[in-house]
């Protein structure tokens, strides 16, 4: 759920307070980045200084970035004045690895304390070193680093653009990890923006990579926890449950007690959201057990946090004011910029609805200004929102309108048609990066061949002309193959149109519009349209579409549905029941297969006494079972042998819809339909077998 859609919740419910504060915050948290993974032990810090005293200058500048490291939960001041000092000896040294690795040290712990302006210059000059180097592997990395930078900034477009040059320099340097690393970032970035198909192909390809190398168990891991974040996000609880799960037992078998820690956190706010409290604060207080154990202080205050949002939505506002009290305290102590500003944005929520208005508009200033100063835009709208709301209700109306005045400017400024576009663009990229590859491996072929000609006798000249001849007829049978399939396309395509596009739909829509116009339902005229759009939309970007996403066709029945239930005055029931077993994102059907069915039940019998239909959906391992069974009952006479007539020519139309598309595709489909005995019954049996 985004940021607008809670300050909806501000204003209709303030019950609704604390789960505002996680939704529009989980994401800066609940993502996890690649990368090192921080040492705890501090007292290895005393040792490595001891070891350092009578060490070469070159083995001092390593001690000093490992010190940096293993301080950098605890105290990231002094992390940083060691990263410096080995910045400062490698200069010295004039050794340009020594310099690189010390400038990326540097720029990380700039991030992590949410310093975005030296990051980046950091990871820059770490970039510009690599460049000279002619590193590829390692401008990969720095380049990332540097989108990693705008995202936290709130810049996700100037992110996008470094993620992908990033997997450009990555595939220069055929550099596995740092694919997977850039795959990542853009699944990352995908997901901050709610494109969640997006995100999901951008998991799924680094996924590839890494389930197929046993060295990659970490990173597996942490994308198994970003699924888990994705899923959530999407409102899928129990499979972003199953994800965490997972990412939890990865962790625990490789003994990271760090990434443990931060995916307890997620289960717990998976349990929140799932109305589980007290097992969600089970899991923040395991959370909360492991950052302390490891000293990590910024980890730590993020669950106290948390914490503070679950105590507040159950209705304890001291004890959320309290949490987030020592929450601020933490990041105060670490100087983390980010942390500051989504806490002291909780406190401001939490002195409003205490009507403590004077802390909370001290609070609300002190958060908007962090937001300003690093240009993060969804915070410096919600306390400007915040703000509005505390003046109006103190009455200071002049306040409230010169705020609102600046909230709505900026609102409006946001656009998001460039991100549309270079979404479109990235995913026509890797679309296609498979056939990419491939023309590259035909073309390095085709150079091989080259220089072997030149060495060859006549004869094998004679082979070479021979196989140069039969690719050729090779090349001319193909084409006529393509065209012969792409003429059946078009007729494929003719046929959904006529099939989707159904003229009684449309009829019966324009009818229901007119009579709430007539009876002046303007609120229900309004929700109608809305729906209304929405379907023939949907309707009109898959026309041309051999298949879709199941959840996608779930999606679009459910609004067809809801609309023909408005038309019919609640006559009309539905029931969609899809097992648990079924990933409805990665299935692929022909595209609404059963709407002629549908229509042709709901035009005869819609405004009968009672029209039932209930579409059951289960995958097992050989085939996806899509059912449908309709019920009809009415007090007026049924006309079977027409409606038997009626049905055969809808279902003969539909079967020949599914030996086209069986022609183009080469799938296994069915379709049974149980005409006799469901006419005698007053219910219709139809069943949809995909099989993969």
């Amino acid at each position: 759920m985004g940021i607008f859609s809670f300050l909806a919740l501000v204003i209709d419910a303030k019950k609704n307070l604390m789960r505002f504060f996680c939704r529009s915050t989980i994401l800066l948290f609940a993502l996890t980045l690649f990368g090192r993974l921080p040492a705890q032990n501090t007292d290895m810090v005393d040792s490595l200084l001891l070891i350092s005293e009578s060490a070469t200058p070159q083995a001092k500048v390593l001690l000093f970035i490992e010190i940096s490291e293993i301080l950098k939960s605890s105290n990231a001041a002094l992390a940083l004045k060691y990263s410096n000092e080995a910045l400062a000896l490698a200069k010295n040294l004039e050794k340009e690895d020594l310099i690189l690795e010390a400038l990326k040290k540097t720029g990380a712990l700039y991030l992590y304390s949410g310093k975005m302006d030296l990051a980046k210059d950091y990871y820059n000059l770490a970039a510009d070193l690599c460049k000279k180097q002619k590193n590829y592997a390692g401008l990969a990395e720095n380049i990332r680093s540097v989108g990693l930078v705008y995202s936290r900034k709130g810049d996700l477009t100037k992110a996008k653009e470094y993620f992908i040059q990033s997997y450009e320099f990555a595939k220069t340097s055929q550099d596995t990890f740092q694919i997977i690393l850039s795959s990542v970032s853009l699944g990352n970035t995908c997901l901050k923006q709610g494109n969640y198909e997006q995100a999901l192909a951008f998991f799924n390809s680094a996924l590839f990579f890494v389930e197929r190398n046993h060295s990659f168990m970490e990173e597996r891991a942490r994308i198994y926890n970003n699924l888990g974040v994705l899923f959530s996000e999407k409102g899928k609880y129990a499979k972003s449950l199953q994800y965490y799960e997972r990412a939890a037992w990865l962790y625990d078998s490789l003994n990271n007690q760090a990434d443990l820690g931060k995916t307890y956190n997620n289960i717990g706010t998976i349990y929140w959201y799932s109305d589980k409290a007290d097992t969600a604060r089970l899991y923040y207080e395991k959370s909360l057990r492991i950052r302390k154990a490891l000293n990590d202080t910024v980890g730590e205050a993020y669950v106290l946090n948390n914490l503070g949002m679950l105590a507040g939505e159950k209705g304890d506002l001291i004890l959320a004011k309290s949490n987030f009290e020592k929450a601020l305290l933490l990041f105060e102590q670490q100087q983390y910029r980010n942390g500051c500003l989504l806490v002291t944005y909780n406190l401001g929520e939490a002195y409003f609805a205490l009507n403590q208005f004077a802390k909370a508009e001290k609070h609300y200033h002190q958060s908007l200004t962090i937001a300003k100063n690093d240009g993060v835009l969804d915070y410096v709208l919600a306390n400007l929102y915040g703000l509005t709301e505390l003046y109006k209700q103190n009455k200071d109306y002049e306040k409230a309108a010169k705020t609102f005045e600046s909230y709505s400017e900026l609102k409006d400024s946001i656009s998001t048609s460039s991100n549309t576009q270079q979404l479109i663009e990235m995913e026509a990229r890797f679309d296609s990066e498979k056939n990419k590859t491939r023309f590259d491996l035909l073309e390095q072929g085709a150079a091989f061949e080259k220089k072997k000609v030149k060495r060859n006798n006549w004869l094998l000249a004679g082979i070479l002309f021979t196989t140069l001849l039969s690719l050729f007829i090779f090349y001319l049978l193909t084409r006529k193959g393509k065209i012969k399939r792409r003429q059946q396309l078009q007729q494929l395509e003719t046929k959904l149109l006529k099939h989707q596009m159904i003229p009684g739909f449309l009829f019966c829509s324009f009818n229901a519009i007119r009579d709430f116009l007539y009876k002046n339902k303007n609120k229900d005229t309004s929700l109608y349209l809305s729906n209304f759009a929405r379907t023939i939309r949907a309707v009109i970007d898959k026309v041309v579409i051999e298949q879709i996403a199941l959840d996608q066709e779930i999606e679009t029945l459910e609004n067809y549905f809801k609309l023909r239930q408005m038309g019919y005055e609640k006559l009309f029931h539905y029931t969609i029941d899809i097992s648990e077993t079924t990933e409805t994102e990665f299935i692929q059907v022909p595209p609404f297969l059963f709407f002629p069915f549908f229509e042709l039940f709901l035009d005869r019998f819609g405004s009968s006494d009672f029209l039932s239909i209930s579409i059951t959906i289960n995958e097992n391992e050989e085939r996806l079972d899509y059912t449908t069974d309709i019920s009809f009952s009415g007090s007026h006479f049924i006309d079977l042998k027409d409606l038997r007539l009626k049905l055969n020519t809808t279902l003969k139309e539909t079967n020949r819809r599914i030996d086209l598309i069986k022609s183009c595709n080469q799938k296994n489909i069915s379709l049974v339909a149980d005409i006799q005995k469901g006419m005698i019954e007053n219910n219709l049996h139809i069943q949809l077998l995909v099989h993969f």
